[in-house]
């Protein structure tokens, strides 16, 4: 008899080893089967028109992310972080820099974990999903900020702060505490891609030049690591004090989009273009047959800006630089 407790340990034993090892298994096989978080390579910073706004399924961005895979490396990344109607100043302020995003007055959270009604200092983030801005921290209480209104539009919206934990006590928070969005802290160490401004935000040249300065960081300007985008709108006349500008701060980092595309954009896409597309080009307009309508572009104008900026990339030398940054 008490070999036959013995012998039945010994089973047990062994059926309870063998079914830790399947479950250590099945944990290994899940955490590699599960889907990693991309690590992105490259930062496009913008709106609408970084976006896609008129490309239906187009954007640069995600033609520039294709042709970097094809062509460099599958595991090069590239955020899209351009969002509809928002101005140079917003950009910068949903990305933590320049004039960042804060309260506009004083803000008290109360304890427990209830969503509080935040007055931020821009009419900002109305066109992000929650995704681009959370989780987000309001002096170091991280939670997740929405936006209540009736359409993207909408005259009348409203923020909401709601802490991810419950709060033991009541927390006060001054005007002008920043807000940091999730946009503002993923893109460290990233190859930036500056396209802004077409909303306005910006007072000057030199405003804008600033503002272009901030969003690309002082790591990436003192490496040379960057690229900036002129704005598409306008003719050679009405942009010129601001390309002459951009190029002399930029040098061969400014990217003429205007130019190009008015120069030689439908041959590059292979379209014949019509009297009307010849006559903006004779004054340096962005022809409408790369457009959606009077700003955004159509898919063969976006897929012009992503080849485009990636023969920048090449010619510029970056692209092994961004293949050893995986």
């Amino acid at each position: 008899m008490l070999c036959g407790r013995k012998s039945f340990g010994r089973r047990a034993a062994a059926w309870l080893a063998a079914l830790l090892l399947f479950a250590v298994c099945c944990l290994a096989f899940a955490a590699a089967c599960a889907p990693k978080e991309k690590k992105y390579t490259i930062v496009c910073w913008g709106d609408s028109l970084t976006a896609g706004t008129g490309g239906g399924w187009t954007n640069y961005p995600g033609v520039l992310e294709d042709l970097l895979q094809k062509n460099v490396s599958k595991e090069i990344f590239v955020a899209n972080a351009g969002v509809g109607g928002e101005s140079s100043a917003t950009i910068c302020a949903r990305a933590g820099v320049y004039d960042p995003l804060a309260l506009a007055e004083e803000a008290v959270l109360p304890a427990g974990r209830e969503k509080t009604e935040v007055f931020l200092n821009y009419p900002v983030l109305r066109q992000c999903s929650l995704d681009e801005l959370n989780p987000c921290f309001l002096g170091g209480v991280e939670g997740e900020l929405r936006i209540e209104q009736s359409s993207y539009t909408a005259e009348e919206y409203h923020y909401y702060f709601k802490p991810a934990a419950s709060l033991r006590e009541e927390k006060r928070f001054a005007a002008g505490t920043e807000m940091r969005t999730r946009q503002a802290m993923a893109f460290d160490g990233c190859f930036p891609i500056v396209f802004i401004g077409q909303n306005g935000g910006w007072a000057d040249a030199e405003e804008l030049i600033a503002q272009q300065r901030a969003l690309i960081g002082e790591d990436a300007l003192a490496a040379g690591e960057y690229l900036v985008l002129g704005l598409t709108s306008g003719s050679a006349s009405s942009r010129a004090a601001l390309e002459n500008a951009l190029e002399a701060a930029f040098g061969d980092r400014f990217l003429n989009l205007r130019a190009h595309l008015a120069g030689q954009g439908p041959a590059d896409a292979g379209i014949t273009p019509t009297a009307e597309d010849l006559a903006e080009m004779a004054e340096g307009v962005v022809p409408a047959c790369l457009r959606s309508d009077g700003v955004h572009f159509n898919a063969k104008g976006y897929r012009l800006i992503g080849n485009f900026v990636y023969d920048a990339l090449s010619r510029l030398g970056f692209l092994e630089t961004l293949r050893q940054a995986r």
